[in-house]
């Protein structure tokens, strides 16, 4: 079965087709990568306050209303690491260990209905390590 690309993958190996020379397309993945990081250094500067959340472990204010709040903001700027970050920051958190055994057993259920009975055991077992 083929694997899907994700939208970056795609992207990335659009590009990449486009150049015969590794050296152009090299300065080209450069050049979005500084973009990026500017990007992502103005949205510090501009929500500053959200960033401390994201990075502050135990912060008072952090519940679960402001944590899917944060998340959708930052899918909205295509952020995805940041979440990855926000989510491993406040992962003693009671409700984010609950949304993550909710996100396990949606994935369980979604492979036992595709089928997918080795996926299955293989998600089982990760999760025990």
């Amino acid at each position: 079965m083929e694997r899907l690309k994700t939208p970056e993958k795609a992207m990335t190996s659009m590009l990449h087709s486009k150049f015969s020379d590794e050296k152009e397309y090299e300065e080209i993945k450069r050049k979005r990568q500084i973009q990026a990081d500017h990007t992502f250094s103005e949205w510090i500067e501009r929500y500053s306050g959200r960033w401390y959340l994201i990075c502050t472990p135990k912060d008072e204010h952090v519940n679960p209303s402001i944590m899917q709040t944060l998340i959708e903001q930052l899918a909205k700027e295509q952020f995805y690491e940041i979440i990855f970050v926000l989510l491993m920051v406040h992962r003693d958190e009671e409700f984010v260990k609950s949304t993550g055994q909710a996100m396990f057993v949606e994935m369980l259920i979604t492979q036992w209905n595709a089928g997918n009975y080795d996926n299955r055991l293989a998600l089982c077992d990760s999760h025990h390590d």
